[in-house]
């Protein structure tokens, strides 16, 4: 049996009187300790449960996340962590109501800085997490003295191909 301990007083946990609150929204609700610990990959202050509310609301944006299941697989294989770690903070972005491609790009982001892989961000990317188009990302990234390298095969070999 496991009880709290408040001003001398021994207060029972039982099915009816655990309470938490949701991440995303605040709202105090109930949760069921034994189907928390029956996954067995908890702890009591790592674990995050969510309103059903806002659960509802990630297992729908979830679903947008299917057909960019490749770059997820990619982004965790290149910084060594799981897919699930990946989704979570995509699934993050959507919440918060940024477009997948800067969800992803944040995952790359956030990951990198992580485990200090380097990663390069075409002004694609760049523009995502903006949510502008390219040329006014490219215009903000010289505004802070970053110079968006532009890559082109066809001038660098116009000599071989006789132009």
């Amino acid at each position: 049996m496991f009880y709290l301990k408040h001003k001398g007083k021994k207060l029972t946990i039982c099915d009816n009187n655990v309470y938490t609150r949701c991440p995303v929204c605040g709202r105090e609700h109930p949760v069921d300790l034994m189907d928390i610990l029956a996954g067995g990959d908890c702890d009591l202050y790592g674990t995050v449960v969510y309103c059903e509310e806002c659960s509802c609301k990630r297992d729908n944006v979830g679903k947008q996340l299917e057909p960019h299941r490749t770059e997820i697989v990619a982004i965790a294989k290149r910084h060594d962590t799981t897919e699930s770690k990946v989704r979570e903070i995509v699934v993050s972005a959507l919440v918060a109501g940024l477009s997948v491609q800067a969800g992803l790009a944040g995952a790359r982001l956030a990951l990198s800085t992580e485990d200090g892989t380097e990663e390069f961000f075409t002004v694609n990317d760049v523009a995502a997490i903006l949510g502008t188009d390219e040329q006014t990302a490219a215009q903000e990234m010289e505004k802070t003295g970053v110079s968006p390298a532009r890559i082109t095969t066809l001038p660098g070999f116009e000599w071989l191909l006789g132009k």
